[in-house]
């Protein structure tokens, strides 16, 4: 289609990059019981808020962090896919700076040395 691209070619972090600056919306679909295993967010979820791109995803625990905004991430049931197509056309909504800093690569270093826990829900 016009609007996605599906490849089953490995890509490079290079290329990876490329992709989501181009992309209005990032899309994650998680493992079957990935949220379970993984307690907590993926890394798709941190680099959608870096980059300052929505997100479509299948994580509902995102929803109980303090960046989820509706206008940004929507929360895919897979049983039942109802996207809005708004969510697409409208722009990405700006988030104070405290948040963006909260989850930089610089302020999860720093409390992974420090042994803090400010990054959980």
């Amino acid at each position: 289609s016009e609007y996605v691209t599906i490849t089953q070619n490995p890509i490079t972090l290079e290329e990876t990059q490329m992709y989501q600056n181009l992309s209005k919306v990032i899309l994650e679909i998680g493992h079957t019981n990935a949220e379970k295993i993984q307690g907590g967010l993926s890394m798709r979820a941190i680099e959608a808020l870096g980059n300052r791109k929505k997100l479509l995803t299948t994580y509902e625990i995102v929803k109980e962090y303090d960046f989820y905004n509706e206008k940004n991430i929507k929360v895919l049931d897979l049983n039942n896919i109802d996207i809005d197509k708004s969510f697409f056309e409208m722009p990405y909504e700006q988030l104070d700076d405290t948040t963006y800093k909260k989850y930089s690569l610089e302020s999860w270093i720093k409390n992974l040395i420090e042994g803090r826990k400010d990054f959980e829900n």
